[in-house]
């Protein structure tokens, strides 16, 4: 098992990228005209000004905002599992296949990113509960000590979020790829981390760093475009839009490459284990 998780491991990298070419042109489509879409609801419902209060002002607006960024994502998220899957079959659907085949999976997808979010804040929740009452004990007892368990609980808090954030990943992949049903996805996930997890943890911590990163790039974008921002809140995000769109579409899609080539190749590993297993 060893040498077939290091095997595939080691080739997974090459065939994301491949895969990645393969679907580019209706990942492309797929993922700016969602930022367009996004970047349209935004301006009509005014949160295109950043010194502008809408939350505030115009409760209705943020809601409509909120609601319909939330759509939007979803679909441009689950479109672009449909196009990775059908890519690595050498078959390549044009953006409006995709995008209907997102739409017949949107409510599970939907329910499950909510259940999967309330669980995970529920994990944290337990996690900061335990943390903070062994840091009270362990005050009382020996204050320096607070010190070390600081470190441990910092790295645990990490090993944590990625672990609870690629399940959630996973989940989410099983309901929408393979219409698995809520509560059935999540022991799917847990056991398609056990099999390849160092490799897919070493996957989350990289591809955090490279969101954070592009994150930064485009806070800075943002942080230039303040005088247009200033003279017209359209020419302001029209001008970040403009700058920022090609960073986002290259993150999301090498990141979302990668990780449904790591959720397929981990679960052929799997197959093959299960397989081995019965002979």
């Amino acid at each position: 098992m060893t040498q077939m998780a290091k095997r595939s491991f080691s080739i997974y990298l090459q065939q994301a990228l491949k895969t990645i070419q393969t679907g580019a042109k209706p990942l492309v489509q797929i993922l700016v005209g969602g930022q367009l879409c996004i970047i349209l609801i935004s301006l009509l419902c005014g949160q295109a000004d950043p010194f502008n209060d809408t939350a505030a002002e115009h409760p209705f607006l943020y809601i409509l905002w909120a609601l319909g960024t939330m759509v939007i994502s979803i679909l441009m998220m689950t479109s672009t599992l449909f196009i990775l899957r059908n890519a690595q079959q050498g078959h390549i659907p044009s953006w409006k296949e995709a995008l209907q085949l997102a739409a017949g999976r949107f409510w599970p997808v939907l329910g499950a990113s909510i259940i999967y979010m309330l669980l995970m804040w529920v994990i944290f929740f337990v996690f900061a509960a335990i943390a903070l009452a062994v840091m009270v004990l362990i005050y009382t007892v020996w204050p320096a000590g607070n010190i070390l368990f600081g470190l441990v609980a910092s790295v645990a808090a990490i090993w944590l979020t990625v672990t609870c954030f690629l399940g959630l990943l996973f989940s989410v992949y099983y309901v929408a790829v393979d219409e698995s049903r809520v509560f059935q996805a999540l022991p799917s996930a847990i056991k398609l981390l056990k099999t390849s997890f160092w490799g897919t943890f070493a996957l989350g911590i990289g591809g955090g760093l490279i969101a954070i990163l592009v994150s930064t790039l485009i806070g800075i974008i943002q942080l230039f475009m303040m005088p247009l921002y200033m003279i017209n809140p359209f020419l302001g995000l029209i001008g970040t839009w403009i700058l920022s769109v090609p960073l986002a579409v290259i993150n999301t899609t090498v990141l979302l490459g990668l990780a449904f080539e790591l959720y397929s190749s981990t679960k052929r590993m799997q197959t093959e284990q299960l397989n081995q297993n019965e002979n």
